[in-house]
């Protein structure tokens, strides 16, 4: 109710309408709310105009979600997460805040030295799976120093680049009367202290990579006196190890330096292959790319587009991903109706026009009339032979998942129809096991990125891979070329192995194992699985039973020899169809399997004219999506 003062005052112009202050209030409300809406993709393209934004540690963190689980699984430690591997984390998010990783390169939207903190030292700690120290040889030496040097590898990644903040850039008010100082506080203390909104950045002409030189002196920012304390506890060895990864300067003996390294180079090409490239100069039009990648990407993330799977809209086949359409056209379209995004087309065929123009999507060149793909998954053609899926191919799987998804196998056509049409070409794929040194050795991409209970199968699919070749910002050479598979690994040569000449007590193990199969003790009919190319599957851990060690000595003696088939960069065992039902299975190469493919079911010797038996309707591998083993085809029981 306005009073007969207010009501003058209104009219000679000095008290605004109370609609118009409603409207007013309403505005205000809304600024903060597009303040919180633009916290959603963390780094942000184009980087804030205003200033970067105070929020909370643990809203940002929230924004890498998929990193931060994808850690946790790695663990599976609970003691060990909320002592060291969280804190570290959380530290790091309230050190390096909002900040860009790099002015012109890289993770330089909002948010992407936080970002490319934590992929660095995820996917580090992702290639110490299976990996075991050099120079340690007592099973008891091990348990102490392997989870000390896992987090030494993972702190090595996260803070490789805490020194930028030194010597890159500085950090002020936005009148550039209060500047931060990195070794006195950290970023979002500083700012809660002197109640900053936001803050700006002014870069460092001249600076290189300076930051190599000092960001081991940052590391206790980020990583807690009680880490440090545990670590040094295991071994002073580790701690050697971390701080000569963290200067750059690392010595022969060094068991993390190469992890951080190619960790590094995979962070930033994904970066780059994805919005971050596009975003250079945000040329008039970028943003219209920049809604559609955003809008893909969440129909992947709220699980709307399944990935690999019977009825997914995404496939990766071979490393290259492509999308059915027009479904995938029309669940874009709608949701870009929905929303009301300015500047994008509405239809399918609108979208696809701009998608092709802007080279985010490819047809066939030769195709004519009909410049689809036709896609045909062995996982869909396994039971629907002649099935054959229209798809557009994407530039780059990064432009709709923030973690790599992983190749299956499958088949691209040029046609529906046509049978006289053949694949385009052969995407056929083959487990095979990684044995290669630190300097040629595949880099594990990246954990399952989203981890609910109830997410099916289909993220599942959204596992580690890595591609062929890692760029970084210094232009390192890339030459060495990386095998792009979560898990199929680098295909190494069959060399012949004498089963007397197995070591240690898990060699006399395999050596008994074999003589209880050619014996007739243990069945392999019931036990193992045979595969056309020779690789074997045992059932687990039944077929190792009796033999006095642990799974993880197992496992470990098999990896470490490269005779091993992962199901997955998460997991080493899977699932696999024996005779009496489904159950876990280790998948051995063609190398070792061959020692356990000798006896017939009775114990006599197999002669080498004799005819492969039948295979049973019952005995088949099964091809469960990333769980288990997607590469293991029906094959032979013995």
């Amino acid at each position: 109710m306005t009073t007969l003062v207010d009501r003058w005052l209104i009219r000679l112009g000095l008290l605004p309408e109370q609609s118009l202050a409603v409207s007013l209030a309403a505005l205000d409300e809304k600024t903060r709310a597009n303040k919180l809406e633009a916290m959603r993709d963390v780094p942000r393209y184009p980087p804030f105009m205003e200033g970067l934004p105070v929020r909370s540690p643990l809203a940002l963190l929230d924004t890498q979600e998929e990193l931060t689980k994808g850690v946790q699984q790695l663990i599976a430690n609970r003691e060990l997460l909320d002592d060291h591997y969280n804190p570290a984390m959380l530290r790091l998010a309230q050190f390096v805040h909002m900040l860009p990783a790099s002015q012109m390169h890289h993770h330089r939207g909002a948010g992407g030295l936080l970002r490319h903190s934590l992929e660095v030292g995820f996917w580090a700690l992702q290639q110490t799976e299976g990996k075991l120290i050099r120079g340690v040889i007592t099973p008891q030496k091990r348990r102490l120093i392997e989870p000390r040097w896992r987090l030494a590898a993972f702190l090595a990644g996260i803070c490789h680049d805490l020194g930028k903040v030194v010597t890159d850039f500085t950090v002020t008010d936005r009148e550039g009367g209060l500047k931060w100082r990195p070794y006195m506080q950290d970023l979002y203390q500083w700012a809660d202290k002197n109640q900053v909104e936001s803050y700006f950045i002014h870069w460092t002409e001249g600076r290189g990579r300076n930051h190599t030189n000092v960001s081991s002196t940052l590391i206790e920012s980020v990583v807690s006196r009680k880490t440090l304390d545990w670590i040094s506890e295991g071994s002073t060895d580790v701690m050697i190890w971390l701080t000569e990864s963290l200067n750059n300067n690392p010595g022969s003996s060094n068991q993390i330096h190469n992890f951080v390294v190619r960790a590094d180079q995979l962070s930033v090409e994904r970066d780059l292959k994805s919005m971050g490239a596009a975003m250079a100069g945000y040329e008039i039009g970028v943003p219209i790319e920049r809604y559609l990648t955003d809008t893909m990407r969440r129909l992947v993330k709220e699980r709307l587009w399944r990935i690999n799977e019977p009825s997914a809209r995404v496939w990766n086949i071979n490393g290259t991903t492509y999308l059915v359409w027009p479904m995938a056209g029309e669940e874009i379209a709608r949701r870009t109706q929905e929303e009301n995004l300015p500047g994008l087309p509405k239809t399918p065929d609108g979208i696809l026009d701009m998608m092709v123009e802007r080279e985010i999507a490819f047809l066939r060149e030769d195709g004519g009339d009909d410049p689809f793909f036709y896609i045909a998954p062995d996982v869909v053609t396994e039971k629907i032979p002649a099935m054959r899926m229209r798809a557009i191919r994407l530039r780059d799987e990064a432009l709709i998942s923030t973690l790599p998804i992983l190749p299956i196998a499958g088949k691209i056509y040029s046609s529906k129809t046509d049978p006289q049409d053949t694949a385009i070409e052969d995407m056929e794929q083959e487990s095979v096991v990684a044995n290669t040194d630190s300097t040629s050795q595949s880099v594990p991409g990246t954990p399952t990125a989203h981890l609910d209970a109830d997410a099916g199968s289909a993220q599942s699919q959204h596992v580690r891979s890595t591609p062929a070749a890692h760029l970084s910002e210094s232009g390192a050479d890339a030459a060495q070329s990386q095998h792009l598979s979560g898990t199929s690994v680098a295909r190494v040569e069959k060399t012949p192995i004498n089963l007397n000449s197995l070591d240690c007590g898990t060699g006399e193990a395999i050596r008994l194992l074999v003589a209880d199969f050619d014996s007739g003790k243990k069945s392999f009919a019931e036990l193992g699985i045979r595969q056309p190319d020779g690789s074997v599957y045992l059932k687990w851990p039944e077929a190792f039973a009796g033999y006095g060690l642990t799974p993880k000595e197992i496992l470990d003696y098999f990896s470490d020899n490269g005779w091993l088939i992962p199901a997955s960069d998460v997991a080493k065992i899977g699932d696999a169809h024996f005779s009496d039902g489904v159950a876990k299975a280790i998948g051995l190469t063609a190398a070792i399997g061959e020692f356990f493919i000798t006896a017939k079911p009775s114990g006599r010797k197999k002669t080498k004219s004799a005819p492969e038996p039948a295979l049973p309707a019952s005995v088949q591998a099964v091809a469960v999506p990333a769980a288990n083993y997607p590469g293991v085809t029906p094959g032979t029981s013995l």
